[in-house]
This record gives structure tokens, sequence and C-alpha cells, in this order.
């Protein structure tokens, strides 16, 4: 694997911690970096095509699904 192969999967669990704290909001994810202004839609949008680019990505570099020829 390469760099931006573990770099692409560590952004995609980023991602999901932050959805998970913006619809659930958990005692253990209280830490500042979790803590957004804007409203829930826009995180929401923004954290769903986040884990669709970089899941796409990832599955190309993996060479598991040939996304991008």
């Amino acid at each position: 694997m390469t760099f931006l192969s573990f770099l692409s999967i560590f952004m995609i669990i980023l991602s999901l911690l932050r959805l998970i704290n913006l619809w659930f909001n958990p005692r253990i994810l209280s830490h500042p970096l979790f803590k957004e202004k804007p409203g829930k839609f826009h995180f929401t949008m923004y954290y769903l095509m986040l884990i669709l680019i970089l899941g796409s990505f990832t599955l190309d570099k993996l060479k598991i699904v040939d996304i991008f020829p």
C-alpha cells in the first residue's frame, strides 16, 4: 500500500468519527477538533462526499476496482 492509500483510509476514518459526533454527540468525542460551527446538513454532505471520493480513490489505488483508467 502506498502512503496515499494510508492517508485516504485515515481521512475516511476521521470523517466517519466526525459524522458520528455530528449526529449522536458521544462524550468520548468531546475534543475541540470535532466541534464544527455550520449546520448538520452542510457537514453531512461534506463528509459523505469526502468518504465517497477518498473511498473510490483508495479502492482504485489498491487495485480492487478500476475506477480511474
